[in-house]
């Protein structure tokens, strides 16, 4: 008996095993025959209005087994590749997805289930006329049928595609400089590093001339973020700042300086050197939120705005 149950299990573990690699193979071919809904808006998408065309899709459909509540005989759109030829917008094209309602068959599905009718609609046998089911010379593709053609979106280039957060520190490039009358920054090559000049204490409201202050602060990477949707324009999850403040006196008596036309400043920062640390902390379960936080010393005490951003 203790012999029959150790021959039992291991039988049962065998088939659990094959079982499970069945479904893995199965998981592969779906993913390779799978189109990602990204990239269909930019292929070629067609809606079929054929009357005989959408009763023999639909009734294809059916007698292989789809859900009878999720089929529209009046939605049926096909996803397809054109093919190469030597004249252009007269060549067949290569069916990569038939959608019928909410169910769709991909490539592989519609080449064993319906080859002969993917024929018809990829245009490269006559649909209508005397010559109806004879296939068309290489020269003479075009689908004589009545379809709507869904016109595809044009896919965004590389420099397109990449979102700027800050106009002053591009994020798509591998080194910048940027020049405005009251900040300067340098980006160092692809380590992260930013080194930023500034005039004024725009966090606590003191922006531009007005705070008679000016900033030297190097901006530093700590956690790069991973998620692929927005790592273009969010490299990093965690920055941290840390650099110096100085007092300027340019704008108090101006009249002998290069900067006369600067009118007169109602605030003068304290003398002597500030400490300006800061950290950007991004949420990594949603990187476009998060906060910057900045803390400036002035006169002996901390000054911690701290700013909340989508």
């Amino acid at each position: 008996m203790k012999k029959f149950f150790t021959v039992l299990i291991t039988a049962m573990m065998f088939l659990a095993i094959a079982r499970t690699e069945a479904q893995d193979v199965a998981g592969m071919i779906n993913s390779l025959t799978t189109i990602d809904p990204e990239i269909i808006k930019y292929f070629p998408r067609w809606k079929i209005c054929e009357p005989d065309l959408q009763i023999q899709i639909y009734r294809t459909f059916v007698l292989l087994g789809y859900d009878k509540d999720k089929l529209n005989m009046q939605q049926i759109i096909v996803l397809a590749a054109p093919l190469e030829s030597d004249i252009p917008g007269y060549a067949p094209y290569d069916l990569l997805m038939i959608t019928c309602g909410e169910e769709n068959m991909n490539s592989v599905e519609i080449e064993a289930n319906m080859s002969s009718l993917g024929e018809y609609i990829s245009g490269s046998k006559y649909y209508s006329g005397p010559y109806r089911g004879e296939t068309k010379p290489d020269y003479y593709f075009f689908r004589d049928y009545c379809f709507q053609e869904l016109k595809p979106e044009i896919p965004a280039t590389s420099s397109q595609a990449q979102a700027i957060m800050n106009y002053l520190e591009p994020t798509n490039v591998t080194h910048a400089f940027t020049l405005s009358l009251f900040e300067q920054t340098l980006k160092i090559g692809n380590s992260g590093f930013w080194l930023r000049s500034s005039v004024g204490t725009d966090e606590v409201g003191y922006h531009f001339w007005s705070s008679g202050e000016a900033k030297l602060v190097l901006k530093r990477p700590l956690y790069e973020n991973t998620d692929s949707r927005t790592r273009d324009r969010i490299p990093y999850l965690i920055d941290a700042y840390m650099g110096g403040g100085y007092r300027i006196t340019t704008g108090l008596n101006d009249d002998k300086t290069v900067l006369s036309w600067v009118p007169g400043r109602y605030l003068n920062a304290g003398p002597g050197g500030k400490l300006v640390a800061g950290l950007d902390f991004h949420m990594p379960f949603h990187p476009e939120a998060g906060i910057h936080i900045i803390t400036i010393q002035v006169k002996g005490q901390t000054i911690l705005p701290s700013l909340m951003y989508l």
